[in-house]
């Protein structure tokens, strides 16, 4: 049997209901070791600085150091539910003749409303003929129309799904593009212990969860009276990856950060804001995405030109409208 509720607007609107659960704190086991990305990386600094009038020499490529790290990500899913009273104005179609509607017991008067002559102007000179002003001008009478407007509530109910990942920039990523890993929960300390390299900007989930309240479980404007209302956040995680960063230069001037994702063990240097910096600060991002003369987007993750269409780059699954 369904729940049954008074359509008073005047009673006020009750408080919302927040239920989150505790954050977990989830590392990705890493599939390379120190020394093995020492390798990997000298493998490849060849291919970093190649191009097409490129060619470097082993000697000219040096990896002046290499950073370990970790790069937070912040997932929290849940659902949002409001039901509430809101008044309208409602316009009935009626008969033309129609004087009066009886609705739920109520008669209600039908107010007639004049309608405006249109005159036309004729621009050729008429002929006078036999019978003109003997009869009338020929000008139409105003015509009236029916119109009723009747005041209502509506009862609404409105529900959403919450699932957001975000990145260290609070940039939103897609939560399929998260790399699957074998995770082990490490609990709070691990915040204050290995964690703590890990700016506390980057995976502050109190503001993440603001963000989030104000985007999804924001009132509408027209609700007049809430009758229940509801924030559940069921899902409330801080994934670290682990990663490594080389400080490559070439021939002395031509630098580069690359990233070696150790989930994956891929090997790049990454445009955009993706990925978080080596945890020294010494990164230099590119520009954010903008749309080019030809109409066409850039992904403000990865630098790919994208369709205007999509919501999440295909290539690195950074939000991108």
């Amino acid at each position: 049997m369904s729940e049954e509720y008074d359509y008073r607007l005047e009673d006020p609107s009750v408080e919302r209901i927040d239920e989150f659960v505790e954050t977990k704190i989830l590392l990705a086991k890493s599939n390379v070791s120190d020394a093995e990305a020492d390798s990997l990386f000298n493998k490849e600094k060849l291919d970093v600085f190649k191009g097409i009038f490129k060619r470097p020499k082993p000697a000219e490529v040096v990896i002046k150091k290499i950073t370990k790290g970790l790069e937070p990500y912040l997932v929290v899913g849940g659902r949002y539910e409001i039901r509430y009273l809101t008044e309208r104005t409602y316009d009935v179609d009626l008969l033309d003749d129609a004087v009066s509607v009886f609705i739920l017991g109520e008669e209600l008067t039908v107010e007639k409303i004049e309608e405006e002559e249109t005159e036309v102007e004729i621009k050729t000179e008429k002929k006078k003929g036999f019978f003109d002003g003997l009869f009338s001008s020929g000008k139409k009478k105003p015509t009236s129309k029916p119109e009723l407007q009747i005041k209502g509530i509506e009862h609404v109910f409105s529900e959403s799904e919450i699932m957001e990942a975000r990145n260290y920039d609070g940039i939103s990523i897609n939560p399929e593009n998260l790399e699957e890993a074998d995770f082990t929960d490490m609990g709070l300390p691990f915040l204050d212990g290995d964690g703590a390299i890990v700016p506390k900007e980057y995976i502050d989930m109190d503001k993440f969860i603001a963000e989030l309240v104000e985007e999804f479980a924001t009132r509408p404007e027209h609700a007049q009276r809430v009758l229940f209302e509801k924030l559940a956040l069921t899902d409330k995680k801080i994934y670290f990856y682990p990663v490594y960063w080389a400080e490559m230069v070439y021939k002395e001037k031509d630098t580069k950060n690359v990233r070696l994702d150790a989930v994956t063990k891929k090997i790049e240097a990454p445009k955009g804001k993706r990925f978080a910096p080596p945890m020294d600060g010494s990164f230099s991002h590119t520009e954010e995405s903008t749309i080019a003369d030809d109409g066409t987007n850039t992904c403000p993750g990865c630098g790919a030109e994208i369709d205007d269409e999509i919501t999440f780059c295909p290539d690195c699954g950074v939000k991108v409208t």
